[in-house]
C-alpha cells in the first residue's frame, strides 16, 4: 500500500484552482503554500510561479479514510481522482518524486517482541521508538520501519474513524506490525527517472516496490532464537554462559560481542579482540536456529 507522497505536476500554463486551498504563507522563492482540508486530513500544496509547478504531499490513506491501517488499490486511485477534482488539474499526469510503499499484517508475537529481534542494517541508522523502530540510509536514500500502526495513531484519528474500523472488523491490538519503506528519492526505483502517478497502480511497478521493500528488510540482522546444545561439546562452559545470558535477554548476542570493546587495550589487544569475537560469534551460530522466530518474510511475499 502507499502511504505518504510527494507528487509534482508541471502545469505548461493551465492554472489550478485554489476554491478548496486555505493559503498559509509565500516564500523567498515565490512559492504559495496552501492546505487542502478537504478530506479526513490536510494534504501540503504548493505552487511556485516561475517554474509553474504544482506539489502536492501528504499521506493518501489519511486524507481519505483518516488512518493508515489499510488502503486498497481502489482507495488509491479515488484519491488520486478526488485531489484532481478538488484542484482542478490531473495529477495522474504528474511524477511521484518521493513516496511510502509497506505492508499491514499479524504476528503470532507482540510486537514489541518482533521488533526488539530486528537489531541493525547495515549503511543505516538505527532510531528506536515506544512503538516501532526505523533503519535510515546513512547516504539518504530510504527510511526502512517497522511499527505498531495503532499505538502510532490513537491521537490521529477521530472517534467517529475508530468506531468505522471497529464495525469493519478493525480492532486495536499488539500483533500487528507495519512493514514500510520511505523512498527518499523516487528515480531509484524506476531506472533514474521519477515514475508518474499512473505507475502506482500497475501491477509490474507494484512488484517493483514490493522487491525492494523484501531486498531492504532480508537485509536486516535479526536476533536468531537460542537452541539447547545437542552435541556436548557444543555445551562446553562458554555455551552453558551464553544460554544463561540470551534468557528473557534482547539482541544479546550483539551485547556479548560489543561487551570485548569495553576491555582497555592494555588488557586486550586489538588482535587479541578480534580472536575473541571470533571465537564468540562461531560459539552463537552453534546456539542459534538459522532462521529468526520473528522474521516477517512471510508478510511480503
Amino acid at each position: 500500500m502507499v502511504d505518504y507522497i510527494e507528487i509534482e505536476l508541471l502545469l505548461n500554463g493551465k492554472g489550478f484552482m485554489a476554491d478548496n486551498l486555505k493559503f498559509y504563507s509565500k516564500t523567498a522563492w515565490n512559492t504559495f503554500n496552501y492546505k487542502l482540508n478537504v478530506g479526513c486530513r490536510d494534504l501540503d500544496v504548493s505552487y511556485n510561479v516561475e517554474c509553474d509547478i504544482l506539489r502536492v504531499s501528504g499521506s493518501l490513506p489519511y486524507f481519505l479514510n483518516g488512518h493508515n491501517i489499510h488502503f486498497s488499490q481502489e482507495e488509491l486511485e479515488q484519491s488520486i481522482d478526488l485531489i484532481s477534482s478538488l484542484l482542478g488539474v490531473n495529477i495522474w499526469e504528474g511524477a511521484v518524486t518521493a513516496f511510502e510503499y509497506g505492508l499491514v499484517g499479524e504476528t503470532e508475537h507482540h510486537y514489541k517482541s518482533v521488533l526488539d529481534a530486528h537489531a541493525k542494517l547495515k549503511g543505516c541508522k538505527l532510531a528506536i521508538y515506544d512503538h516501532g523502530r526505523q533503519f535510515a540510509s546513512r547516504r539518504g536514500k530510504f527510511r526502512l520501519k517497522l511499527y505498531n500502526p495503532w499505538k502510532n495513531t490513537p491521537n490521529k484519528m477521530t472517534k467517529a474513524v475508530r468506531e468505522q474500523l471497529r464495525q469493519d472488523g478493525f480492532t486495536p491490538n499488539d500483533r500487528t506490525i507495519k512493514l514500510e519503506v520511505h523512498i527518499k528519492n523516487a528515480k531509484i526505483v524506476n531506472n533514474g527517472d521519477y515514475p508518474s502517478v499512473k505507475m502506482l497502480v500497475l501491477p509490474g511497478f507494484q512488484k517493483v516496490c514490493k522487491d525492494f521493500l523484501r531486498q531492504r528488510y532480508d537485509d536486516i540482522e535479526k536476533t536468531k532464537p537460542m537452541v539447547i546444545p545437542s552435541d556436548k561439546k557444543v555445551a562446553d562452559s562458554l555455551g552453558i554462559a551464553l544460554c544463561a545470558y540470551a534468557d528473557g535477554e534482547d539482541q544479546w548476542a550483539e551485547k556479548v560481542l560489543s561487551r570485548i570493546n569495553t576491555f582497555p587495550d592494555k588488557v586486550l589487544s586489538a588482535s587479541d579482540k578480534q580472536q575473541r569475537r571470533r571465537i564468540i560469534r562461531k560459539k552463537i551460530a552453534q546456539l542459534t536456529d538459522e532462521r529468526s522466530d520473528f522474521d516477517l518474510g512471510e508478510l511480503i511475499k
